[in-house]
């Protein structure tokens, strides 16, 4: 937006300097005077010309019908929606001049139509300019997608993007709503709708404001990307502090929705960090600017692995490489990619380093020695370091508990295999 504002300032000053010039070096004189004599006859009255300080009111309907063309003609996609705007300007300075002319006033329209003409024109060209065809572009692809303070940075940044293609290092979070099966059969489509709306709204609202692109979005989820299309080094980060803000906020949202529809959403937040390919991507008349890359899938593939271990972030090895000296994470199995069948570290999103108390920092080590233990086939002792993980409070740690089952289960079945 800046940039359409700096080319339409720039269009408009240049040519309502040209006209001004012109109107100081007495170009217009006779055209004045002609004018004077035509409404002299038409009106029948005497059309004076005005005091030497009415030039400032001339200045005005210069400078004014220049910019405001200017912008007009620089920002509307259609040709002839700017004809339009620029044909009302020039007939405003028009009727303007014959409304003073009823007073006895003359009042020189021809600089004034010259200058929104000469607007018209040059910000025509600048539109039909690989830049203005560019900008515009950019403006469509962005548009809802990226908040507005991102969309301004990202239209007056110097550096052009690219959207034919590049390859660049970001972070991917997936959001779902993991039992929409069961609102389905437990309510009308009606309520759905609206459940699943409120849901998108929150969702959405929030990542924006953190700075996040929405790349895709339907009913049961939406994908974003940090780091693109606004460069951001610290995307990994980002994205985990926006992934604890919004699971945060979705326990707000079901309380709403429990007192609405007695129903709660089990959400499930997956965040993959890597190089992707980013482009204006096209199909057909339509097109769209997003991202290639294993790591879409498998974020998609994270967020939905958080129904069975009853996590609700769940992040990739790199990110987890990232943010590791800013965040606490647990590590869980390795996830095999559904896309290519190669596994892939995973690990439990806790929350900021320190916000942890020193009863949680041990719980948590012993829960990476359980796992350890349970990856190296020692499934005994994985179950007692598991269990030692449990805290004193007596909270809940659904987590904890499906590992603990899990490596006591498999305990049994080497028991069982072993003979003993």
């Amino acid at each position: 937006m800046r940039r359409y504002f700096g080319a339409s300032l720039l269009i408009g000053s240049l040519v309502s300097l040209l006209v001004l010039v012109l109107y100081e070096i007495d170009v217009f004189p006779w055209l004045a005077a002609g004018i004077g004599r035509a409404y002299a006859a038409v009106l029948r009255t005497t059309v004076e010309i005005p005091p030497r300080y009415w030039r400032l009111c001339q200045y005005g309907v210069v400078i004014l019908a220049a910019l405001g063309v200017a912008w007009t003609s620089v920002d509307i996609e259609r040709w002839s929606r700017r004809a339009l705007i620029a044909g009302m300007a020039i007939a405003s300075v028009g009727l303007l001049s014959l409304a003073l002319a009823l007073k006895g006033i003359l009042f020189e329209p021809v600089s004034g139509m010259l200058a929104a003409l000469g607007s018209f024109v040059a910000g025509g060209f600048f539109a039909s300019s690989d830049m203005g065809k560019g900008q515009r572009t950019l403006r469509e692809l962005m548009a809802r997608r990226l908040a507005e303070r991102d969309l301004a940075q990202l239209m007056a940044s110097p550096t052009r993007l690219p959207l034919e293609g590049e390859h660049r290092e970001v972070t991917v979070m997936v959001c779902r709503i993991l039992n929409d099966g069961d609102w389905r059969t437990n309510l009308g489509p009606s309520d759905v709708v609206r459940a699943v709306n409120l849901s998108l709204r929150t969702m959405s609202a929030l990542l924006m404001q953190k700075g996040a692109f929405i790349e895709h979005a339907c009913p049961d989820m939406i994908r974003v990307l940090f780091g693109a299309p606004v460069a951001d080094p610290e995307h990994a980060r980002r994205a985990c502090e926006s992934a604890l803000d919004l699971s945060a906020r979705l326990v707000e949202l079901n309380r709403e929705c429990e007192n609405r529809w007695q129903r709660r959403f089990v959400f499930g937040i997956g965040v993959v960090s890597g190089t992707l390919t980013l482009a204006q991507f096209r199909d057909g008349g339509r097109s769209q600017y997003g991202a290639l890359g294993w790591e879409m899938d498998f974020a998609r593939q994270l967020s939905g692995a958080n129904a069975h271990y009853g996590t609700r972030v769940l992040i990739g090895a790199a990110t987890n490489e990232s943010i590791a000296e800013k965040f606490a994470t647990r590590p869980l199995e390795p996830i095999i990619d559904a896309e290519s069948g190669t596994s892939h570290g995973s690990f439990e999103l806790i929350g900021p380093v320190g916000e942890e108390t020193e009863e949680a920092k041990v719980a948590r080590t012993a829960f990476a020695e359980g796992m350890a233990h349970l990856l190296g086939g020692r499934y005994g002792e994985a179950a007692e370091t598991f269990a030692s993980a449990r805290g004193g409070d007596g909270s809940a740690d659904p987590t904890l508990e499906y590992y603990i089952g899990h490596a006591r289960e498999l305990a049994e079945v080497d028991r069982q295999a072993s003979g003993r």
